[in-house]
């Protein structure tokens, strides 16, 4: 269940929130958790016209479950075009080099830092030390986890899709380019451009993306 479920709820958005608390969690860090496909879920949100998060599934061109509102439509748009703006010109402009004027893409490169348990070679948890209280306190070291999410085309998006490379470094270092190469695969194998049934007949929305 931990594969796809996400972590147990550590927002902290509450009245006893500070105005740091929040700064920090907008950007990833503090009391925010996410998984992959948490992630994959959000690039697919900003690439939506309508801005709604939607259930995933792994059913190829399934009906579109909604499971509500998240963003306005204008936002979304504002949103898109400064993901274009990463790829383009920003932290992951190097990365997808290779692919101007054969693929645009939306994305967003990020770096986040987590304390790791260190373990011994029989895979218990090496001990730092115990307080004059008799707790114990553990060994961790930090690990910095490279991430990468985005969606394509630019313009009329129909894919979206998270990397994350653990103690990989920055964004741009590690999770971007192994981005790159999935969007060249997918491009290569038709998903870019394939047609998209009407939701009418059962299928999935126009110019609505998939996670991946």
């Amino acid at each position: 269940n931990s594969v796809f479920a996400p972590p147990p709820h550590r927002l902290d958005l509450s009245a006893k929130a500070t105005p740091y608390d929040i700064a920090l969690q907008s950007i990833g860090q503090g009391f925010c958790d996410q998984t992959v496909l948490g992630m994959a879920l959000l690039a697919a949100t900003a690439a939506s016209p309508d801005g709604a998060i939607v259930s995933p599934t792994f059913e190829t061109d399934a009906p579109r479950k909604v499971v509500g509102p998240f963003i306005t439509a204008q936002s979304a748009a504002q949103l898109r075009l400064l993901m274009r703006s990463v790829v383009e010109g920003g932290t992951a402009s190097g990365a997808f080099a290779h692919l101007a004027g054969r693929v645009t893409s939306g994305g967003k490169t990020g770096t986040a830092d987590r304390d790791v348990p260190v373990y011994n070679s029989q895979g218990k948890p090496v001990v730092d030390h115990v307080d004059k209280d008799g707790r114990t306190y553990y060994k961790s070291q930090g690990w910095t986890d490279s991430w990468y999410i985005g969606f394509a085309p630019a313009d009329r998006p129909v894919i979206a899709y998270a990397v994350v490379v653990e103690n990989g470094g920055e964004g741009s270092r590690a999770a971007a380019p192994i981005a790159a190469k999935l969007l060249e695969k997918a491009a290569s194998l038709g998903y870019l451009s394939v047609a998209r049934p009407s939701t009418r007949n059962g299928g999935r929305a126009e110019g609505l993306p998939r996670s991946r």
